[in-house]
């Protein structure tokens, strides 16, 4: 505690102790001379009522971003030109090829998010070694396709731009391809995997127990 102060003077006392969150407070003021003193009080208007003046290391801080969120394929399949009306809905793998031509199809459901997506990331776990990997694409025409009659032949059409690619890879690894512009909102989304490599690659389907393709969608 500060003393010895003349009239008109402004005096601090350190009352940090006292102030531990929000809500009420008081404080009592005494003294123990045998001589009175005199301070100014809230009435007095202007420069002299007393303040409690508080200083915070900062803001609280935002909460945590929500979990992401974690889907399973409800279809998946891949379509061969060598066999244009052959299917392949029931294999635990998912192929590609540039030539001949091998493409696999993944749908996906998504439903039950709150806020604005941030992040999607589409993930499989590969069968075999590959050095070009594999490309993603979207925006199909159709996601009704199912998995147990879709061929090369009546297979939907989709839009030819790359939305990315997973690079190279070794034998059971966990590849990664950020897919978030083909995932906008609730409902239905198809990917379809292809190459342009002559030498054929190979992922686990959702057929194969603790190794299926996952789409790990983030929001805000």
């Amino acid at each position: 505690m500060q003393n010895l102060f003349a009239n008109g003077q402004f005096r601090s006392v350190d009352v940090t102790a006292l102030v531990s969150g929000n809500g009420l407070v008081s404080f009592v003021l005494d003294t123990s001379s045998s001589t009175v003193m005199a301070l100014r009080s809230r009435e007095l208007a202007g420069l002299g009522q007393p303040v409690l003046e508080i200083e915070t290391t900062g803001s609280t801080p935002p909460p945590p971003p929500p979990a992401p969120a974690t889907f399973a394929p409800v279809a998946d399949a891949y379509v061969d030109a060598g066999f244009p009306s052959g299917n392949n809905g029931t294999s635990t793998k998912l192929r590609a090829d540039g030539s001949p031509l091998i493409r696999a199809y993944l749908r996906f459901n998504v439903q039950g998010l709150s806020g604005q997506r941030t992040k999607a990331t589409l993930k499989l776990i590969s069968s075999s070694s590959h050095s070009g990997g594999y490309r993603v694409h979207g925006r199909i025409t159709d996601s009704s396709w199912n998995e147990q009659t879709i061929t090369y032949a009546n297979a939907p059409g989709f839009d030819l731009a790359v939305t990315g690619s997973s690079g190279s890879f070794t034998s059971e690894q966990t590849t990664s391809v950020d897919v978030t512009p083909l995932v906008t909102g609730d409902g239905l989304v198809t990917f379809v995997l292809d190459t342009s490599s002559s030498t054929a690659l190979a992922l686990y389907s959702r057929e194969a127990a603790g190794k299926a393709p996952v789409l790990v969608v983030e929001t805000a």
